[in-house]
């Protein structure tokens, strides 16, 4: 759109330390989660339009339908906007749970309660920027659905790690209960993120890919 010559872009995705999901943390207790529940999971913002929360919002009533023991586990906030997905849902409402106020310990404990996790993100120009959402999903190590655009078919498509689905609901339900009706599949997809997380977001690596950008800026001078 600006007219930059292709060699003079470089693309570094959002660095997190990886340290973060190798150190042991306390279990987070989620209320009305069992043992024996399914938990589908979003982290981040539920309001900003973007990120496609009420596409996963509408999409629940068709997993809960197939599978009753799945619960909808959206960790972020505001309360507010958790409440009113609550309403939408009417009598599925009282399987969403909103979590708000969390550290980056009890994000790391919550992601790894995860059996499914959800990014719904909308087909727009501005979700073709790479957010550190999917960081954290990967470097949680549990299977991903998410919608195809942009990057995401690199990432995890052509990784391996995500399953990759149309924007709507239909597409988000279809995708989690693919996961959750067959582990063999949820099981190679979360042995898949790792590396997907230490190659292309480990902070160590993007400290280095920074360095190396400065350095051809200076060596290939002004434009």
């Amino acid at each position: 759109e600006k007219g930059v010559p292709a060699d003079r872009v470089s693309v570094i995705y959002p660095g997190i330390d990886l340290g973060e999901y190798e150190r042991p943390v306390v279990d987070v207790a989620i209320p009305g989660i069992g043992p024996e529940h399914k938990v589908v999971m979003y982290i981040g913002s539920i309001v900003h339009p973007n990120q496609g929360v009420p596409v996963l919002v509408d999409a629940l009533p068709r997993i809960f339908a197939a599978r009753p023991d799945a619960r909808c586990v959206l960790v972020g906030g505001p309360v507010s906007a958790g409440e009113e997905y609550r309403r939408k849902l009417g009598e599925d409402g009282d399987r969403l749970v909103v979590i708000t106020g969390t550290t980056p310990e009890q994000v790391v404990a919550l992601s790894r309660r995860a059996d499914v996790l959800v990014h719904p993100r909308l087909a727009c120009r501005e979700n073709f920027s790479v957010q550190s959402k999917l960081a954290v999903y990967l470097a949680a190590e549990r299977p991903i659905v998410a919608t195809e655009f942009g990057d995401y078919k690199r990432l995890l498509g052509e990784t391996g790690a995500g399953i990759l689905m149309e924007v709507s609901p239909q597409g988000i339900a279809a995708g989690v209960l693919k996961v959750l009706d067959d582990p063999t599949l949820a099981a190679r997809l979360a042995s898949s993120c790792r590396p997907v997380a230490e190659e292309h977001f480990g902070m160590d690596r993007n400290v280095d890919r920074y360095l190396d950008v400065y350095q051809k800026a200076i060596a290939m001078g002004p434009r």
